[in-house]
């Protein structure tokens, strides 16, 4: 399972020696604070100029988040491109309009990836994988605000994510976030583990909840732990995977609801 970790100084730099598989620079900006507020989430402050360091500085692939679609479209997917991203990631898209005008304004200067985290997306998957689109990854968080959702991982047991993966056709889908396999709040990261190993995700992000677990074990150890776990979760009999996605469904329904931003 690949790893995108999420760009913080003292750590991109050790990407590549920490085996991760993509960094992410995130400049989506517009509109989250207030759709968001309320929520337990995190908005990250990269810069373009952040872009341009971390361009510098290592050999690893690039992935850039956006803005959500809008007038400046445009003008930040060049100015995005320039500094050196090597993949577009493009939010809280609801038509097949949207991700074509990131796809023409890109015209095959670096790929383009789409973001699941509208009600609208959920059910256009399969029209977006007729585009060359090069991946999805599903925004738990705000999928869970756009739909005033119960708790933002019911996406594993009501049936979401199995559709997403069944309609996503070849391309590479990408859920959550993982830290240490002995962590994670609210849900332990072991259950999370276990369900991206049995939906057949390809990819994953190392955000808040992996850079929370560095102030109790090295970089290296949490991402070998995190290897580890996925190769072991692989390696179950299906009467285990079975066994296991029972308590995933259990430890997740057993959680209380959260309240979504206004």
């Amino acid at each position: 399972m690949k790893l995108h970790l999420f760009a913080r100084d003292g750590l991109t730099a050790r990407a590549e020696e920490l085996g991760i598989d993509a960094v992410v620079v995130d400049l989506e900006r517009r509109g989250k604070s207030r759709r968001q507020a309320g929520a337990d989430t995190h908005i990250t402050a990269h810069t373009l100029a952040d872009l341009e360091q971390i361009r510098r500085t290592t050999p690893v692939p690039i992935v850039c988040r956006i803005d959500a679609i809008g007038s400046e479209t445009e003008l930040q997917v060049k100015h995005v491109v320039a500094a050196g991203a090597d993949q577009i990631l493009v939010p809280m898209v609801r038509t097949v309009a949207e991700v074509q005008h990131v796809v023409d304004v890109v015209a095959g200067e670096a790929t383009v990836a789409v973001m699941i985290e509208t009600v609208e997306a959920v059910g256009l998957v399969g029209a977006f994988a007729t585009l060359p689109v090069e991946r999805f990854y599903v925004g738990l968080n705000d999928l869970w605000i756009d739909r005033a959702g119960r708790n933002r991982f019911r996406p594993f047991v009501d049936g979401t994510l199995d559709t997403i993966l069944a309609t996503a056709g070849s391309r590479p889908v990408g859920v959550a976030g993982l830290t240490h396999p002995a962590l994670g709040e609210p849900l332990p990261c072991h259950h999370l583990v276990n369900e991206l190993v049995r939906l057949g995700c390809d990819y994953t992000f190392l955000r808040r909840s992996f850079y929370d677990a560095l102030d109790h074990y090295p970089a290296a150890e949490v991402v070998s732990a995190i290897r580890a776990a996925v190769r072991a979760a692989r390696d179950r009999s299906a009467a285990d995977r079975q066994r296991d996605h029972a308590r995933a469904r259990e430890a997740i329904l057993a959680l209380p609801a959260e309240a979504a931003a206004p």
